[in-house]
């Protein structure tokens, strides 16, 4: 049997992302059991340095929507 190319499978650089995670507002300290958390957003570097483009899912009657951000450094 012939070697298949898997290369597609594992590129050699993943893209950067990041993820907007909500979490309940209490007051004092969290236990384990408080911290449940909700993920809200994913944004993805693109090629271009400082550009993300993403998606944010709907909350407190908003519409879910495409973002798009540019960060300059950090």
């Amino acid at each position: 049997m012939g070697r298949m190319n898997l290369a597609w499978m594992f590129p050699e650089k993943l893209p950067d992302f990041r993820l907007k995670v909500e979490r309940p507002v209490l007051e004092g300290p969290l236990s384990p059991a408080e911290m449940e958390t909700r993920l809200r957003g994913v944004e993805i570097r693109l090629p271009m340095e400082g550009l993300w483009m993403g998606y944010e899912t709907s909350a407190d009657g908003e519409e879910p929507r495409a973002t798009f951000s540019i960060q300059r450094g950090f």
